[in-house]
C-alpha cells in the first residue's frame, strides 16, 4: 500500500490541486452571486416610486368642479432629477363606424417643486374639466385619452422612463400605455394640438381616423 501511495503521489497531489481549484471557483461564484443579489436588492430598496394623480377643483363661489389638476408624486426614495417629457391628451369621437382622433391642449401650465420626494410637479389649466364634461354632455360619443411621460434619474445615476395613461381619474403605467401613446402620436403627427376650450363639432371633423 505504501509503495502504491508513493508511486502515485504525484497524481494525488494533482487531484488535490484540481479539487482545491474547483472549490475555490465555486465559492468565488457563490460569493459573486450573493453580492450581485445584494446589489440588486439595494437598487430595489432605493428606487423612486413615481405616481400620477388627478385632482378636481371647485370653481370659485360655486359647487361646480371646473379645473382638473395633475400631480406627479414620488412616494419612494428620492430622485436625483425628474422631467416631464410630455403631456399628451387626445379627444376621440365616433362617426358611424369611424373614430376620429384630435390632439388637444389640456394641461397648459406646469409648476415644478424643488423636491426630490413627495410632489414633484403640478400641471393645470383653468376650466379644462368643465369644458371636457360639456363636450361629453353634448355628444356621448366623445371620449378623452390622457398620457403623461416621465423621465427620472435614480440614486445610482440610471435613467428611467415611465408612461402613464388615465382611466377616469385613476392613472396607470406600463408598456401598453407607451404603445398606445406612440400609436396615437404617429397617427396625429401632422396635426397641431387644439386648446380644449376651442374644441367643437366642426373642429373635431379635422381629426384623423383610427
Amino acid at each position: 500500500m505504501k509503495t502504491f501511495l508513493k508511486q502515485n503521489k504525484i497524481y494525488f497531489e494533482i487531484g488535490n490541486i484540481v479539487i482545491f481549484t474547483f472549490v475555490t471557483v465555486v465559492l468565488a461564484s457563490l460569493s459573486y452571486n450573493l453580492q450581485l443579489r445584494a446589489s440588486e436588492r439595494d437598487k430595489v430598496l432605493t428606487q423612486p416610486d413615481i405616481r400620477v394623480r388627478s385632482s378636481l377643483r371647485l370653481e370659485e363661489g360655486t359647487n361646480r368642479y371646473s379645473h382638473e389638476e395633475l400631480f406627479i408624486d414620488n412616494i419612494g426614495k428620492r430622485v436625483l432629477e425628474a422631467t416631464i417629457v410630455s403631456k399628451d391628451v387626445f379627444i376621440l369621437k365616433k362617426f358611424g363606424d369611424r373614430t376620429l382622433v384630435l390632439p388637444v391642449v389640456y394641461y397648459v401650465g406646469t409648476m415644478t417643486y424643488r423636491s426630490t420626494e413627495g410632489t414633484l410637479f403640478r400641471c393645470y389649466q383653468p376650466n379644462n374639466y368643465s369644458r371636457k364634461m360639456a363636450l361629453k354632455l353634448e355628444d356621448p360619443n366623445v371620449d378623452f385619452e390622457k398620457f403623461v411621460t416621465i423621465e427620472y434619474v435614480d440614486l445610482f445615476g440610471e435613467i428611467h422612463r415611465k408612461c402613464f395613461t388615465n382611466k377616469s381619474l385613476r392613472w396607470f403605467s406600463g408598456k401598453d400605455a407607451c404603445d398606445r401613446l406612440e400609436m396615437l402620436k404617429e397617427i396625429t403627427r401632422d396635426l397641431i394640438p387644439v386648446d380644449v376650450d376651442k374644441v367643437n363639432a366642426e373642429v373635431m371633423k379635422k381629426g384623423i381616423a383610427l
